[in-house]
């Protein structure tokens, strides 16, 4: 080969510049597709040099040829390609015209064997657009090929003769045959046994085959093609074919492969006369055997692309390598099956592996009445060898019958089985080898007695082909291998550290999950060593999600357990989940150490805080994270400058949290400072511009003199009336600052008048308290900030709610537009929580989720409506209270209501992987 080395060559030509310039192009096109094979061009000397320096930097190498009169150097090229693989039959070839188009997945065309034919255009002349040099090629085939195309090419030059007694070359075909399956055609025939039921166009769907997939992928809510398809005994690998040439060309992510054998209705006597075996047994390879049993059952494999199932942390049962679907074509009758066609399939699938016959340790055969010499033989061409250990041959047939369609995905589930548990079974039903099978040639022996079959020490994959041929002629086979073994280091290095879990349980009915509540309390024993993580990942994403539900949040197995001995009865989710509005709390809610456990074990959270401390640390000189997260600086948080911002970081890093977790509001609604984020939340404020109003009102407020603010226990009304009574016709009122509720009232003013107030309500019997607020925010006392905070609200670009409803606090109502009179209002004017409350109840919102350091709005909603019996109101996190442990209850209350979390974005940051658990309960109904 003059130096080729590799197993797979991409060829092309030029026989001038122009053509050169082509592969150059063609050359960059194969690149961006991602090839891993070589590619090398045979030119015409008549390629200027300085062409041919530029085509020999692109392409991995160059061989020039002279032209050759009265032909064309399409065809010359094919016979140096010829010349050049003279005594290579491991080398690979795929010869492209250079006018082709690479495409994305251009590397299975080494699969292709033969010639491809195109229309060259204008003159209706065709030529060989792919030439294949295959390892199944017969001696003498290769040279064949090569001069059809060659002589096809050139038929007018007569350079070889009269070319018309060549025999024709067809284009390859892949052909799927769709037909009725026999366990199908059973239901049908029962069906439409019944009165009038040809006639019913319904029942014609519920008894043909095509609709069944259909069927299926309407009942799981699939958005993917279906396809339903026939070959007999083959169809189930056929199947799997089908379904891995959807994944490989990218058609779909994820593939159900199902095979389905039902006997339903006996068949007529005579028809299976002499076919059937009377002790219901199959005895493959049996020197006796001339019957079968037959079997019945239904088989699923859920297949993936391995990189996907690598980076999901699926479980790998196995990996399929290749398969092979051949037709008979031309033999003694339709269906009947032939050692060379056989033979064929098998090794057109271990080329596609890309492995040799001695890698393969196992072959499950299919198993027939007349057909096993026939099958062996082909095992024995396809896998014989002097140099391999002897080849294990078992038939799952001889342990469960024959279950015809379904016989394929049985062979592959008994093989994964017998790799995962390191035992290949024992071939059942044999007192004495067929005389016309010779296991000897091959060297191969039969699993008489159950074989161990352990992982290689030497690092090799355990291999195993599967072979399944119908009767239609369509022969399959498959090679599969054991999962990998090497566990890959995931390639973000962040992840979430809380010891918290939060485990979801759902059924169907409460019955049905107190037995999968049972099942989990064993798993949770502390002798069975099961993560916590891993089972809190699995449940989350692994199983559906069903109505009847439960959660339990716990950090260890043993208060898992205690306190699934102590759960309520379950929660059946309604049939429309409850509207969401997200509560952002305002000034007092701070206090040092708040969402400290959030930051330290959350990613989103952190890079979130970290991302505003940043920000302030650049623009205004602050250390945020300092005063909240480090003990001696606490006392900071007494200031308006650092408990304002403080407030926001949190509510902003609980937003940016719950929205990573798909909990999404349909409206937001705040209070006084709480509207920054809530702002943020609707999609009206960008959340740097936000930032900086935060940050830079609390500078300006904080300069301001000391002043205070006191909680009235009485509705607006009253608390008028009595400051009228205390000052009398005194002009220095206090502000009402908030509304809270029908018996709350917040006013603000300076200290003075704050303690005269306090004064004469506690000798009114009224309840008041101080709030731990440094200055009289909504009140005239704000005044002095005004023109400074223009300045900033000015350069602000107020935007449209785009992501949900804004329930304004100083409008009381949804409102669609804010401007910078809006935010100066919001720090001058009072709260109107209560009739903000009012308004969310015409809205029909009745789930309340509180995104701030501390639930101190949630009790003022439950008053405020309390007149609506479905309404709810749940923390972010709590003061004094593991910030986990109340985050995920409340994950768990939105859960059992109904509203949706997005586990996957749940589990980003999460190390968890895919263990095996107790599976969903179903109560079984004999019908």
């Amino acid at each position: 080969m003059g130096g080729l080395n590799g197993l797979g060559w991409w060829v092309s030509y030029a026989s001038d510049d122009f053509e050169a310039w082509k592969c150059i192009g063609l050359a960059r096109a194969l690149r961006r597709t991602l090839t891993t094979r070589p590619f090398m061009v045979i030119a015409s000397n008549q390629v200027r040099r300085e062409i041919s320096f530029l085509l020999q930097d692109e392409v991995d190498k160059v061989y020039f040829s002279k032209p050759v009169e009265n032909l064309s150097f399409r065809s010359l090229a094919k016979l140096k390609l010829q010349q050049l693989m003279a005594g290579e039959r491991q080398q690979r070839f795929v010869l492209l015209d250079c006018n082709c188009l690479p495409i994305k997945n251009c590397d299975d065309l080494f699969r292709l064997n033969g010639v491809q034919w195109s229309e060259l255009g204008e003159t209706g002349e065709e030529f060989a657009a792919i030439v294949a040099n295959s390892t199944l090629m017969r001696d003498g085939d290769l040279d064949t090929v090569m001069r059809l195309v060659v002589g096809r090419e050139t038929l007018k030059s007569g350079l070889y003769g009269n070319e018309t007694t060549e025999p024709a070359l067809n284009e390859i075909n892949y052909c799927f045959e769709l037909d009725m399956k026999r366990s199908w055609n059973d239901y049908r025939d029962i069906m439409q046994k019944a009165e009038g039921s040809e006639k019913d166009l319904c029942n014609n769907m519920r008894t043909e085959l095509g609709p069944l997939t259909a069927k299926i992928s309407y009942f799981l809510e699939l958005i993917g093609p279906s396809y339903s398809t026939e070959s007999g005994c083959s169809t189930s690998i056929e199947g799997v074919d089908m379904a891995c040439d959807k994944l490989r060309n990218e058609a779909c992510d994820l593939a159900i492969v199902l095979g389905a054998n039902l006997l339903l209705d006996p068949f007529t006597p005579g028809i299976v006369e002499g076919s059937l075996a009377p002790n219901g047994r199959c005895e493959t390879v049996d020197a006796s055997t001339d019957e079968i049993g037959r079997a019945e059952g239904v088989g699923v494999l859920i297949l993936k692309r391995l990189s996907d199932a690598v980076s999901n942390g699926d479980r790998i049962w196995g990996v399929i390598r290749s398969s092979a679907v051949v037709g008979e074509g031309k033999s003694r009758t339709m269906g009947t099956s032939t050692a060379n066609v056989e033979t064929n399939a098998m090794q057109l699938a271990l080329e596609r592996a890309w492995i040799h016959p001695d890698d393969v340790d196992f072959v499950e055969p299919h198993g027939t009445i007349f057909g096993d010499p026939i099958e062996l033989a082909a095992i024995s061409k396809a896998y014989s060898s002097p140099c391999r250990d002897k080849l294990i041959i078992g038939s799952a047939e001889t342990n469960i019958g024959h279950t015809e369609s379904v016989s394929g995905i049985a062979g592959i589930q008994k093989t994964l089985l017998s790799m995962h548990h390191n035992l290949i079974p024992r071939h059942l039903h044999i007192t004495k080898l067929n005389p016309e099978i010779d296991l000897t040639a091959i060297p191969a022996e039969l699993s008489m007695q159950a074989i161990p079959w352990e992982r290689k020490m030497c690092g090799k994959p355990r291999i195993a082909g599967i072979n399944s041929f119908g009767i239609t002629g369509a022969q399959a086979h498959l090679i599969l291998e054991e999962p990998p073994q090497t566990k890959l280091s995931p390639v973000i290095t962040l992840a979430d550290s809380r010891q918290h879990r939060i485990l979801t349980f759902s059924a169907k009915t409460e019955t049905a999950l107190q037995a999968q509540l049972n099942l989990y309390k064993d798993l949770l024993e502390p002798s069975k060593n099961v993560s916590l993580e891993d089972m809190e990942y699995t449940m989350h994403t692994s199983r559906t999600h069903f109505p009847v539900r439960q959660v339990v949040v716990g950090s260890t197995n043993e208060n898992i357990i205690s306190s699934l001995e102590s759960l309520q009865k379950p929660k059946q989710i309604p049939g429309t989940p409850p509207r969401l509005c997200f509560l952002f709390t305002g000034q007092g809610s701070q206090y040092g150490g708040m969402a400290k456990s959030l930051y330290f074990e959350s990613v989103v959270f952190r890079s979130t805080f970290d991302w505003c401390d940043s920000v302030l640390s650049l623009e205004y000189g602050l250390n945020i994270k300092r005063a909240i997260l480090e003990d001696e600086f606490a006392h900071l948080l007494s200031s308006t400058l650092y408990s304002q911002i403080g407030i926001f970081c949190v509510e902003f890093g609980l937003l940016r949290l719950w929205e990573s977790w798909g909990v999404i509001p349909e409206a937001v609604m705040g209070h006084s400072l709480g509207e920054f984020v809530a702002a943020v939340a609707a999609g009206m404020l960008k959340p740097l511009d936000a930032l900086k109003m935060v940050a830079t009102r609390s500078k300006l407020i904080n300069v301001l003199p000391s002043s205070g603010m006191l909680v009235v226990a009485r509705d607006l009304g009253t608390c008028k009336m009595e400051m009228s009574r205390a000052f009398g016709n005194s002009n220095q009122y206090l502000d009402i600052a908030a509304v809270n509720s029908q018996q709350q009232t917040v006013v603000s003013g300076s200290h003075k008048m704050i303690n005269e107030f306090k004064i004469f309500c506690e000798n009114n019997g009224i309840t008041t308290l101080v709030l731990d607020s440094s200055h009289a925010f909504h009140s005239k006392l704000m005044d002095p900030i005004e023109r400074d905070y223009d300045a900033l609200l000015s350069s602000v670009k107020f935007r449209k709610p785009s992501k949900c409803k804004f329930i304004s606090g100083v409008e009381g109502r949804i409102i669609s537009e804010v401007d910078k009179n809006y935010w100066w209002r919001h720090t001058r004017e009072k709260v109107c929580f209560l009739q903000a409350c009012k308004s969310a109840g015409r809205e029909g919102l009745t789930m309340f989720l509180e995104i701030g350091p501390h639930p101190v709005l949630s009790a003022f909603v439950l008053k405020n409506l309390h007149e609506i019996s479905e309404i709810s109101a749940i923390p972010s996190i709590r003061r004094k209270s593991n910030d986990w442990e109340t985050m995920l209850s409340s994950v768990g209350k939105l859960y059992t209501c109904g509203i949706s979390i997005n586990w996957n974005n749940f589990h980003r940051y999460s190390s968890g992987k895919i263990i095996e658990v107790p599976g969903n309960h179903f109560e079984e109904t004999r019908h």
